[in-house]
């Protein structure tokens, strides 16, 4: 008998006991893998798959169609790494004709480099015949003069970017040479944060001035160009929206989103890549809820904390016990489950979490979406309820199609997924690597982050 330990499945359960399975169970498991080959589009995963085979064949080395498995296994490794290479070379090619920006011109170059080693490793590996030694010289010339171009173009943007900074140090020290009560009054502080401001550096200058807290009017200045860097955010962002298709990453409320669907004028955004900090990582399903601390730059429906204030009200008006956790009225403690309807992270994505990751006037763009009934239909279990919300998280179905066209394959965090786990008090989730985990967890673990789902009409954010 081959051991076989199922690290995701341990994840959500605290028995951490071995599961054992037959050889011929296994020998199952590489042949699914080997004839699923045909669905599987990206290289990548193609892959991991079979990787995956390999390593469940060596628990297995007396089975009587184990070579064989093998054999069909490291060919078409063989060819997959091959259509890896090619693949992102072509990724790498388009970066560079999509890139805008200075950060965006050095990831490319990074990544060029990287294909060029790529393929210098693939050539020197597989000591190719004189036809493809010459398509892999000529590939690896071809990244080599691109990684230059975006070198020069990333070279370009620094060049700018100093000279702006040269200018604003040079009237800043224009500033510093005044008396020494001005520095210690804040008023060079205040100058420096107002010159950012018409320069059009809104965001450092409103920064700034929420420092300053009550000196002059740094109060109202704060508010003045906290306002004009959102007006000028939501019209980058209808302009983005606009041109936007299926799969394009886009920039909303200051985080990237990927577009799952265009229709007309509106589009299904997923945020598939969270950031450490932010209102969307480290939630429980139906439990415990964190306050988000109040801080300039807030979106707060447009308006923002109050500059010198922490304090925020919790939803539900549930009571703060000091910890900074905030228990929501929910389905109750001791009583919670996989209800999308009753949970929690429905109550706070849909309250706390929208009144501080938006402006008002992206909130407004926002269209309500519907949730219908999901079912695990591997453990039978169902949702039957038929909610509206303008955050939404993808249902075990939802992720399936998506990852059949190809728009969404993985997130970069651990995420719940709105359908019930192997019970009520378990919910489905998908790990960052991709795999999908319907046996679910607890409901109240807070490990576990969320991918929002949204749906914006980019003409009345226009408007």
């Amino acid at each position: 008998m081959a051991k076989i330990l199922f690290g995701d499945y341990l994840k959500s359960k605290k028995n951490k006991g071995a599961v054992y399975e037959s050889d011929d169970e296994i020998a199952k498991r590489v042949k699914a893998l080997i004839e699923s080959d045909a669905f599987i589009v990206q290289p990548r995963f193609r892959l991991e798959s079979f990787q995956r085979g390999l390593e469940l064949l060596e628990q297995i080395p007396d089975h009587p169609e184990a070579e064989a498995m093998k054999q069909i296994c490291l060919e078409r490794i063989e060819a997959g790494e091959e259509a890896l290479i090619r693949t992102d070379f072509e990724n790498a090619k388009y970066h560079l004709e999509t890139a805008c920006d200075e950060y965006e011109y050095r990831k490319v170059s990074e990544e060029l480099q990287a294909v060029a080693e790529e393929v210098k490793a693939r050539r020197d590996r597989v000591s190719p015949g004189a036809e493809d030694a010459a398509f892999y010289d000529a590939m690896i010339r071809e990244a080599e003069q691109m990684k230059e171009k975006a070198d020069a173009k990333a070279g370009g943007f620094t060049r700018k970017a100093t000279l702006r900074r040269v200018c604003v140090i040079a009237v800043a020290a224009l500033i510093v040479a005044a008396a020494l009560y001005v520095w210690l009054s804040g008023y060079a502080e205040y100058m420096a944060a107002k010159l950012e401001g018409m320069a059009g550096m809104y965001e450092s200058s409103y920064s700034r001035f929420y420092k300053l807290g009550d000196y002059l009017d740094s109060r109202s200045q704060y508010e003045h160009y906290k306002d004009l860097y959102f007006r000028q955010r939501e019209q980058d962002e209808s302009k983005s929206l606009q041109k936007a298709k299926a799969g394009d990453t886009v920039v909303f409320s200051g985080t990237k989103w990927k577009v799952l669907e265009k229709e007309d004028t509106k589009l299904r955004l997923i945020c598939t890549a969270p950031g450490e900090d932010s209102a969307f990582t480290h939630l429980a399903y139906d439990g415990e809820t964190k306050m988000i601390p109040e801080e300039a730059g807030d979106a707060g429906n447009g308006s923002g904390g109050d500059a010198g204030t922490g304090d925020r009200t919790a939803f539900h008006g549930a009571p703060d016990d000091g910890t900074g956790i905030v228990f929501s009225e929910g389905s109750g403690a001791g009583t919670r489950t996989a209800s999308w309807k009753d949970s929690s992270l429905r109550a706070y994505l849909n309250e706390e979490a929208l009144k501080h990751e938006f402006t008002q006037a992206e909130i407004d763009a926002m269209e309500l979406q519907t949730s219908g009934p999901s079912e695990n239909v591997q453990f039978g279990t169902r949702l039957e309820d038929e909610v509206q919300d303008r955050i939404s998280i993808l249902s075990v179905e939802q992720v399936e199609a998506y990852r059949k066209d190809g728009i969404f394959q993985k997130p970069s965090v651990d995420m719940w997924m709105r359908t019930p786990g192997h019970d009520m008090k378990t919910a489905s989730y998908m790990t960052a690597k991709g795999s999908m985990i319907l046996y679910g967890n607890e409901v109240t673990d807070t490990s576990l982050s969320v991918c929002p789902v949204i749906v914006v009409d980019y003409r009345k954010l226009a408007s």
